[in-house]
């Protein structure tokens, strides 16, 4: 019987005990929550040992570009060798995951970023507005070049599955769009806001999805989950006058989707596509939206971000590509490919419309264009005396050139690369 009886007292105890545990297991919230974040952009693999077979076509297209996709692979590599050794709760990676879509580059991507699932990390993805339908999908042999397959929407949903998709809580019937709550208590909206059919490079956040976002807003507020949103494309300008000259950076109801978004309580958003390290607000009443884009691993100076969400605060600073196989001194090699590739794509953007000018007055503008762009793809901007000079000296010229060149050097608040940033 006394057996018996401390048998029956043992398991009363257990019972107890479960009881407490549940009532002192704090609930995760958008108050509460807890997460280590990375986010790459604009990666755009491409195998040129698969792809390519140098020669003049290839070459070309190398010299009409800014992208560092000689080294792609290898740059690849060596970022998912640095988030796998920090290992983050979620990875983040916001549009362009290839070159132009290839279904080879899509395939040996979901490969490597398959190392990163293995140790436990959630990576979640999107389309950028090279990953689907594009005709620029094609292999370089020698002086020509061949169309090679890409991908379908329904190909790219059924390769990326299990980076977002087969997770999902919610999916958009319009859209790539879908939601994930990677980590309890936070919720990630991504969205689909590129043209495929045909295949553009810009982008629109369409009505059917834009209405389904705000539900799920709604949704996770009602449920006290914190909601980010990822989309490729940018949802607030980052510097005065990207609308006018870089419209396609932007969605094209970039100025009534963002507002609608933050009315709903959206407060930060991640982007990519232009690639730049650069963040901006927008203040609508006392609200406050953050569109935080993060520049291309390709894109000298080859960034990628990480953030620490707690609770209402999150923390984000920014890594650097320093070391990739083949290449001494990376990041001198990739200053010194950038600046070189935006050089002659400035020239050739100043003798197109709509600034149309002389080969002469556009060669010679170009490198103070460069140094622009350059300085606002690092991010956290600030102009020597020298630049405003120019700045100035070239305003007097020509008044919306000089506007054009002064915005790029305007870093509009906060800053971009390390900041805290508290939410409402």
């Amino acid at each position: 019987m006394k057996l018996k009886l401390k048998t029956a007292l043992a398991v009363l105890i257990i019972l107890i005990s479960a009881c407490d545990s549940e009532d002192d297991k704090v609930e995760v919230s958008a108050d509460n929550v807890s997460a280590n974040i990375m986010v790459i952009s604009d990666v755009h693999y491409f195998d040129p040992s698969l792809l390519v077979n140098d020669g003049t076509a290839f070459q070309t297209y190398l010299a009409s570009d800014r992208k560092l996709l000689s080294e792609s692979e290898a740059i690849t590599e060596s970022v998912i060798a640095s988030i796998k050794s920090q290992k983050p709760d979620v990875l983040l990676i916001p549009g362009d995951l290839t070159k132009d879509g290839e279904t080879v580059c899509h395939q040996n991507l979901k490969t490597k970023l398959d190392e990163l699932r293995n140790v436990g990390i959630t990576v979640l993805i999107i389309n950028g507005n090279h990953d689907i339908n594009n005709p620029d999908a094609v292999s370089y042999d020698g002086d020509s070049t061949t169309p090679v397959e890409t991908v379908t929407p329904d190909e790219f949903k059924s390769i990326w599955n299990e980076y977002g998709y087969s997770t999902a809580i919610a999916m958009d019937e319009n859209s790539l769009s879908y939601v994930s709550e990677p980590v309890e208590g936070l919720r990630i909206l991504a969205l689909d806001v590129c043209k495929y059919d045909p295949q553009e490079t810009s982008g629109v956040l369409k009505d059917q999805t834009l209405s389904w976002a705000l539900e799920q807003i709604a949704i996770a507020k009602a449920e006290n989950k914190a909601i980010f949103g990822m989309m490729h494309h940018g949802l607030i300008e980052h510097y005065q006058g990207q609308a006018q000259f870089f419209s396609e950076y932007l969605i094209d109801n970039y100025a009534t989707a963002s507002t609608t978004l933050q009315n709903a309580g959206l407060e930060i958003m991640f982007t990519g596509h232009y690639h730049a390290n650069d963040i901006v607000s927008q203040t609508v009443g006392d609200t406050k939206l953050y569109d935080i884009e993060t520049g291309s691993t390709v894109t000298w100076p080859c960034p990628y971000r990480s953030l620490n969400v707690e609770g209402k605060s999150i923390s984000i600073t920014t890594n650097y590509v320093t070391e990739v196989d083949g290449v001494t001194d990376f990041q001198n090699y990739a200053e010194n490919y950038i600046e070189t590739g935006l050089n002659t794509l400035a020239t050739y953007m100043f003798m197109s419309e709509p600034f149309e000018l002389p080969q002469e007055n556009a060669q010679y503008l170009a490198p103070y264009f460069a140094e622009g762009f350059m300085a606002h793809y690092a991010g956290d901007e600030t102009p020597t005396t020298e630049d405003l000079i120019v700045i100035e000296n070239v305003s007097q010229q020509n008044t919306t050139i000089g506007y054009a060149l002064g915005s790029l050097w305007t870093d509009l608040a906060p800053a971009d690369n390390t900041v805290t940033i508290t939410l409402q």
